[in-house]
């Protein structure tokens, strides 16, 4: 999905909450060698980090995933420090 891809920063976040996740999965990979991702404009961009969250539908699992996002997003700048 390109919405996942964070541009221009080098990380694409994988989401999907539903509710046949019966527990939370979060996932933080940090790639040996950098993938190209497209976005919707069809424009590769390198990505060496996945922040991938599956959760249960629920609001406590919508806030901690708004809240790992918004702390994500305080340390766009120096992300490779922060991963």
């Amino acid at each position: 999905n390109p919405s996942w891809i964070l541009r221009p920063y080098p990380i694409a976040i994988p989401h999907m909450k539903d509710d046949m996740f019966k527990q939370p999965c979060i996932l933080i990979t940090i790639l040996e060698e950098p993938i190209a991702l497209s976005n919707v404009q069809n424009d590769n961009h390198s990505i060496k980090y996945m922040l991938s969250m599956f959760i249960p539908e629920n609001a406590i699992m919508t806030k901690l995933v708004s809240t790992i996002s918004e702390t994500l997003s305080d340390h766009l700048e120096n992300l490779d420090d922060f991963m």
